[in-house]
């Protein structure tokens, strides 16, 4: 613990400058607003505290696969979202906080309470939630075929919350899959890739049958947003006031980690010498 409790300033600082230095990037080139850019040097911060090289790996890699995906395809996602009038902006620090939230989260238990248990599977569970969540968009929007409503079963416009396609499914798993390489070798995989896959599809369910909608009557749109790129007044007509596409993701995010923990119950002991990479 005093071993710990001494090197924690220095992995800190060392986390905070390369965390500052990636939001400093990202904000550069429009992956991250200015606020979203201070949300990721701090999750960044408390990642790289907590876990050392072995966290920050996942976390960096995570990043770089999503931005990448992103600008995929992009004269595609630009109708797309001129269709809907929504714009592809910068990630906001919600958004930030929505997929890294429940990381950050265990990386400061970790700090806190470095001897109870590890968090290293429940951290990647979280991570490969996300990030089947987010391959499982980018890619999937790019199906040849549309996809269909978890609640109607009715083929839906691309991107609709809720609704799934083949080539978005296999994303899904791919980008759990993705997390699970970066994991450390000593942990096994299968807990990473099923709590992520498993954590996306509850996202989708709860994107089908809880978020929020809206409908714009002057430009005849439904909206998952309120705010949009027009001046008529929306109202809601569908789901739960306030379960927005963020909420929905710190749900999916959260219920992976702990099934994680459900699914590895001999891993509570930590072993902080190695999840942390030193």
């Amino acid at each position: 613990m005093n071993h710990h409790l001494t090197r924690l300033p220095l992995r800190l600082a060392l986390g905070g400058g390369l965390a500052t230095l990636v939001g400093l990037l990202a904000y550069r080139y429009r992956a991250l607003d200015g606020g979203g850019a201070l949300a990721a040097a701090g999750t960044g911060t408390l990642v790289f505290a907590a876990g050392g090289l072995s966290w920050s790996a996942s976390m960096f890699g995570f990043f770089i696969a999503a931005s990448t995906l992103t600008r995929l395809g992009g004269t595609r996602k630009r109708s797309l979202a001129a269709l809907r009038r929504e714009a592809s902006r910068p990630r906001t620090a919600t958004q930030v906080l929505a997929n890294g939230g429940v990381a950050a989260t265990l990386a400061a238990l970790q700090i806190l309470h470095p001897g109870d248990r590890d968090y290293t599977l429940p951290y990647l569970a979280a991570l490969a939630a996300a990030s089947a969540d987010t391959w499982a968009t980018e890619l999937g929007v790019l199906s040849p075929s549309p996809p269909r409503s978890l609640r109607t079963g009715r083929p839906v416009p691309p991107g609709t919350s809720g609704a799934i396609s083949p080539l978005g499914s296999l994303a899904m798993v791919a980008g759990a899959f993705f997390v699970a390489l970066l994991a450390p070798r000593r942990l096994p995989r299968w807990p990473v890739v099923t709590a992520g896959s498993l954590g996306a599809i509850l996202d989708s369910l709860l994107g089908a049958m809880l978020q929020a909608r809206y409908h714009c009557p002057h430009c005849q749109c439904i909206l998952e947003n309120p705010q949009h790129d027009c001046t008529g007044r929306v109202r809601r007509v569908s789901g739960l006031p306030g379960m927005t596409n963020d909420l929905v993701n710190a749900l999916a995010t959260f219920a992976a980690a702990l099934l994680a923990l459900l699914l590895t119950p001999g891993q509570e002991r930590s072993r902080r010498s190695a999840s942390t990479g030193s």
